[in-house]
């Protein structure tokens, strides 16, 4: 299993992805062999967490950060290492910048397809560093171990008002807006997907979305460039899709 925590590492506080060993009943922090960069930026409490876990060929993968897209394969001792990695050598991780993040875990729709529950976290203009959370639907096509794309990815999924208002918002001092974070997935036919998650940071949903298939169909039957979308594109493009929807601008 993998999740996130704040560990002291070097006596130094850390917010970042860990795994629990089931079978033996342990922690283990992954080693990542070939760079960690979201671990080493220049914050008082460094983070390197939203990791989505995936299975390929029955070995495990992560889409560590879905734009620039960078894919890790991890062993059975936690030992893992990028495969693919689109971002370029001067990239860091921004909060205002890189607003769309890792959500449920990345699970396999048809073929060489695969769907995932993206958030996004926006920072209104104007305030000081009010929040603005959204989740997204994205789509990763896997060409082989090395070769991935995005090749979908949705407007904010939007629910009902009465059910969001509904709830009560925990930490008001930060945030406006009630909000759906994910944090896990099934597919539960080809047309349903059931979303696990919680709102406002107080309660724990399962929500469906229905619809799929006819969606997929048409992602799955497009001519997609083998390139794949540009780094920033997605970013860009899911802070637009926030701005529409709920008539905020948003820090870059």
């Amino acid at each position: 299993m993998s999740f996130n925590s704040a560990v002291y590492l070097e006596k130094k506080l850390v917010d970042t992805t860990m795994f629990w060993d089931c079978d033996n009943d342990k922690f283990i922090m992954p080693e990542v062999s070939n760079g960690q960069p979201q671990l080493h930026s220049e914050r008082s409490m460094p983070r390197d967490k939203h990791w989505s876990p995936y299975t390929y060929n029955n070995q495990l993968y992560m889409l560590y950060s879905i734009d620039p897209l960078r894919i890790m394969f991890c062993d059975r001792k936690a030992k893992c290492r990028f495969v693919q990695n689109n971002a370029d050598n001067k990239y860091k991780f921004d909060d205002l910048r890189d607003s769309l993040r890792g959500g449920t875990p990345t699970i396999n729709y048809a073929k060489n397809y695969y769907i995932t529950i993206a958030h996004s976290t926006q920072f209104k203009k104007g305030t000081y560093y009010k929040r603005y959370y959204g989740i997204n639907l994205v789509v990763l096509r896997i060409n082989s171990e090395s070769d991935h794309q995005i090749v979908y990815l949705s407007a904010p999924i939007q629910f009902h008002k009465k059910l969001m208002n509904s709830i009560p918002l925990v930490r008001y001092k930060f945030i406006d807006d009630p909000f759906v974070f994910p944090v896990s997935l099934v597919n539960e036919s080809l047309d349903s997907l059931v979303i696990g998650g919680h709102i406002n940071d107080h309660s724990s949903y399962l929500l469906r979305l229905t619809g799929i298939k006819s969606l997929m169909n048409k992602v799955m039957s497009q001519q997609i460039s083998m390139k794949g979308p540009v780094n920033m594109l997605l970013q860009n493009l899911t802070r637009q899709f926030a701005s529409q929807v709920s008539g905020y601008e948003f820090m870059t």
